[in-house]
């Protein structure tokens, strides 16, 4: 008689442009199946006899081989099973073997199944390889001005969704920066009579550039003295680790205005087909001004000293913090031409009804 098998429990698959292998779903049943198994490579067996009797319930029954089929070296998939001949199928352990034979980065689909055998039951691990190219190109990019594929193109070998997600990322963050905001990437294998060759395919969209950079809440005139400080400009792409640079100067600037309490809003961005405009709104706050100013801790001369050689901020003035971090740098230069290294601290003392900072330059010795 022929042995059906019984009971899939789990299975797996992941998309080759996908982002990385999914966990596997909970076990589940399903309906017996009526064609004989497959003999696979055996990873672990028990003796049995060819005219033992077939279990009556293969769910209890034991295990009587544990085998991978679908690879031709199964040794790797047979290390990474813990499951075992002898006793009942345990749906835990065998989850947690395919989580493993996941994790090998070797497999594109894995299916487990219970056939009922001569004494117990045959558990089966399906697998399906994952494909390989011997080679990778990118389509569509001939104009984008990007350097040169291979910067980009993931090594020939395994077909790993991380790896090829990544280099497509890698691919649409270089062409947002050459202005293709809206480049899109997709993958494929394309195969031939000498192998398998990945294929990244880019739809470039229309290029945009930069056309305005404005404010809103900032005099005209100041803002255009705050541009000349900008990476970003008009006529450019716009690239987003430039622009979150510029935002941060546009803090620091009012922060040498004295206007600590500045608050500078997520730059807009608007797109009106090839052109972008950015606009920055702020909220620019009061001025303050220095109040008290101390040295404290392990100072080498008197605090009056400190005070005349290392500071050029008067009390009564704007708060200047570029000019305050240069003061602070000259008090750690001192301690190291003294052969005493030491950290030195700011500790600020905000009076907003007055618009006040007392500052507190602490030194500590290392």
């Amino acid at each position: 008689m022929k042995a059906p098998k019984v009971a899939l429990l789990i299975a797996l698959g992941t998309l080759l442009a996908g982002c990385g292998a999914a966990p596997p779903p909970p076990p589940k049943k399903a309906q017996p199946k009526t064609q004989p198994p497959s003999q696979g490579h055996a990873c672990d067996r028990i003796p049995t006899l060819e005219s033992a009797p077939e279990p009556l319930d293969p769910v209890t029954a034991p295990v009587v081989r544990v085998e991978v089929r679908g690879v031709d070296a199964p040794a790797e998939i047979c290390a990474a099973i813990q499951s075992h001949a002898g006793s009942a199928v345990n749906e835990t352990t065998v989850a947690a073997d395919l989580h493993r034979i996941w994790a090998l980065g070797s497999v594109d689909d894995v299916t487990v199944e219970r056939e009922v055998a001569p004494g117990g039951v045959v558990l089966a691990y399906e697998i399906t390889p994952r494909p390989q190219f011997r080679s990778a190109r990118i389509d569509g990019i001939r104009t984008a001005g990007i350097g040169s594929e291979d910067d980009y193109l993931p090594v020939p070998g395994l077909a790993v969704p991380a790896r090829i997600h990544a280099a497509s990322r890698k691919i649409e963050h270089a062409l947002s920066d050459q202005g293709f905001r809206h480049a899109t990437t997709t993958t494929r294998i394309e195969r031939g009579d000498d192998g398998n060759e990945l294929v990244i395919d880019v739809n470039l969209g229309v290029r945009q550039l930069v056309s305005h950079i404005g404010f809103v809440g900032v005099d005209p005139k100041r803002g255009e003295e705050i541009l000349h400080y900008f990476v970003t400009h008009t006529g450019a792409p716009l690239v987003a680790e430039a622009l979150e640079r510029d935002v941060l100067i546009v803090s620091s600037y009012y922060w040498d205005k004295g206007m600590l309490e500045v608050r500078v809003h997520p730059p807009k961005i608007t797109e009106t087909g090839e052109a972008l405009e950015v606009s920055i709104e702020v909220d620019e706050g009061p001025v303050f001004k220095l109040g008290t100013v101390r040295f404290a801790g392990d100072l080498l001369d008197r605090e009056a000293d400190y005070k005349k050689r290392f500071w050029s901020t008067p009390p009564g003035g704007v708060f200047n913090r570029s000019a305050i971090a240069a003061d602070m740098e000259r008090v750690r230069e001192y301690h190291r031409s003294q052969g005493f290294a030491a950290d030195v601290e700011p500790e600020t003392d905000l009076h907003p009804d007055k618009k006040l900072v007392d500052f507190v330059v602490k030194v500590k010795k290392r």
